[in-house]
């Protein structure tokens, strides 16, 4: 559709769009509302919802020993790679308890990349819950799957629930949420073990798709290990591994993805703009990008390109996005700058990089102005400070209590109780606080009094020039996402810091794990094997660049068994040997200990992170 029609898009908004009407109150979910859930797992499958690779070997049920062999685990279909770092978790069958009513036969398993990582050494893991997997038309006040994070990176929940509210109220597609506070039952090992608190998120499932678009029809698309909307050929194949399709995909719903990213990708800005509304409800994906850039929510789709879901409407044959795992609204996301930088997030150019279907949605000055409609709607009716103020007030007030006994249980387990990444996020902003500087921001730039701070990935100026976001501390590279867990894992005595004889002594039970009597040596291809293993990759940020950038264990292997000494193969005493020399490297200081901001430094020093072309690639007009 041309864009000079978009104007009338806009006047029809709720009438043409059937997502965007409004939805009826539910039982289970409210700003502040609260159920008691309780979890009832046997031993036996709280060990197999673990990943059996790609999973760092210190935690509950893993501590000291390398993942169980995938031969030893039961098959399942369940059992293959989700997200970001390729976990993978398998459903077990367990016993939900939410206030008085009691479900049983349901179907748990772990969820989510950075949010289980970071959660490392904790008891305290994000839960996907099935009612009806096993027992059909089990449901919960009509919902058939329980979505329950754990708050690892953000640890009070506020942002999540408010995040969410401010899509709703702008006619986004988004889940609703409530608050539980969780406790965990492992038959000879734990009773009634208090985890803390929750946000229960409505699932993104066939019962959301039916009420929000009238439909579950439509192809369903979680993309999670690709940029945003890159074009991957014309064979469905990479398109099945990367956009990770959540429901049937018919040979129809196959061509319009691979059409709708191809036109994106390369098609000159003339068929671009012919064809793209054709592809893409226009209006309704402005309104979610307004959403994510006034809460400068760069853990999704303008960010890195992630946390999303992508639906093709059935009836209207054009894609619909939906906001997923926004716990980092509000300018929490500091892996790509400081807060006062992100509370003046450019409204131009809010996106890192490449992000080919914005810049040409915005190049249009039409389309831009209309964007620029649902920035004011944004700063004004769905997140005006003042109300912002008093939800706040009213989440805090019933999440306070129930944080503080979480704080009690954790202490009592010797577990961390700051946030994941703590060293980056607690720098993060009050949501009030948040919302006060980025309406100014937002008022500003609207006035074209400021251009306000266009966002970068890594270092270097940012595209286009003008001012950009700095790295966080200790730098931006795997250490970013591995110190914050690998800090939780090793710190005996929970004081935040790594002490030389912590590391010395849990990686001694390591090695010894690995060796036998009569092998007391690794060569360099099992050290690699064993170090992949618990690490979170062979991926770095979600796709493995070209040229055959290592694994995190390669570099590491190589690393120790160059060091080893001509025989190729490396003994505990070597192994323990070159870890020392690496911690003192990074103990700059002397004292024996170093903090989470020096431990990133050094992992970063030890995995340099891959250089990426700009995501979707140069534009290529005319070219297939």
């Amino acid at each position: 559709m041309p864009t000079q029609w978009l104007g009338l898009v806009v006047i029809l908004g709720i009438a043409s769009n059937p997502a965007r009407a409004e939805t009826k109150p539910h039982p289970v979910f409210g700003l502040d509302k609260v159920w008691s859930i309780h979890l009832t797992i046997e031993a036996k499958d709280w060990e197999r919802m673990h990943p059996s690779t790609n999973a760092m070997p210190f935690g509950p049920g893993r501590f000291g020993r390398p993942p169980q062999p995938q031969k030893d685990r039961e098959a399942s279909d369940d059992r293959k790679p989700h997200g970001l770092f390729g976990l993978d978790f398998e459903y077990v069958k367990g016993r939900l308890q939410i206030d008085d009513q009691i479900f049983n036969d349901v179907a748990i398993r772990f969820k989510g990349s950075g949010t289980y990582i970071s959660s490392q050494g904790q008891l305290k893991r994000p839960f996907k819950i099935d009612l009806n997997r096993h027992v059909e038309e089990q449901h919960f006040y009509g919902l058939k799957k329980l979505t329950l994070n754990n708050n690892a990176m953000e640890t009070t929940g506020v942002r999540e629930v408010l995040a969410y509210q401010v899509f709703r109220e702008l006619g986004v597609p988004a889940p609703r949420t409530a608050y539980a506070a969780v406790t965990l039952t492992i038959p000879g090992k734990l009773q009634r073990e208090f985890l803390g608190l929750y946000v229960l998120a409505e699932s993104v499932d066939k019962t959301f798709l039916k009420e929000r678009f009238g439909s579950a029809k439509g192809l369903l698309l979680k993309p999670d290990r690709v940029g945003a909307l890159d074009y991957l050929g014309e064979n469905w194949e990479p398109y099945e591994k990367s956009y990770q399709p959540k429901t049937e995909a018919t040979e129809n719903a196959k061509r319009r993805l691979i059409d709708f990213t191809k036109l994106v990708q390369r098609a000159d800005e003339r068929t671009f703009r012919r064809q793209i509304e054709s592809f893409l409800d226009v209006d309704a994906f402005l309104r979610f990008l307004a959403a994510n850039v006034a809460l400068s929510n760069m853990d999704s789709f303008i960010g890195m390109s992630r946390n999303y879901y992508l639906y093709l409407h059935p009836k209207t044959d054009r894609f619909v996005f939906i906001p997923w795992d926004v716990d980092l609204a509000f300018g929490m996301f500091l892996v790509v700058g400081s807060a006062d930088q992100l509370m003046d997030l450019s409204i131009r150019q809010p996106y890192p990089n490449r992000n080919r279907l914005i810049e040409r949605l915005l190049a249009d000055e039409k389309v831009f102005k209309i964007y620029q409609g649902y920035l004011e709607q944004a700063i004004t009716q769905a997140m005006p400070l003042e109300r912002i103020n008093k939800d706040y007030a009213r989440v805090t007030a019933v999440t306070r209590p129930i944080l503080a006994k979480e704080r009690k249980a954790k202490q009592a387990r010797r577990e961390s109780t700051g946030p994941a990444l703590g060293g980056m996020f607690a720098q993060a902003p009050e949501v009030p606080t948040f919302v006060s500087k980025r309406i100014e921001s937002i008022q500003a730039q609207l006035k074209g009094e400021r251009k306000g701070t266009i966002p970068r990935m890594g270092f270097g100026p940012p595209p286009g020039g003008g001012g950009g976001f700095g790295p966080p501390p200790g730098g931006f590279g795997p250490g970013l996402f591995l110190a914050k867990p690998l800090l939780n894992a090793l710190d005996v005595d929970k004081d935040g810091k790594l002490a030389r004889k912590e590391l010395t002594t849990a990686a001694q039970k390591w090695f010894v794990s690995l060796t036998t009597e009569e092998k007391k040596e690794l060569d360099e291809k099992a050290l690699v094997e064993a170090l992949d293993q618990i690490m979170p990759g062979p991926r770095f940020l979600g796709q493995r660049p070209p040229g055959g950038f290592p694994t995190l264990g390669e570099q590491l292997a190589k690393v120790i068994v160059e060091k080893a000494g001509k025989s190729g193969k490396v003994s505990q005493e070597r192994f323990l040997e070159e870890l020392e020399k690496l911690f003192d490297a990074a103990d700059r200081s002397k004292t024996g200990e170093i903090d989470e901001t020096i431990l990133t430094d050094q992992i970063n020093k030890l995995f340099p992170a891959p250089r990426f072309p700009p995501r979707g690639g140069p534009p290529r007009p005319g070219k297939p």
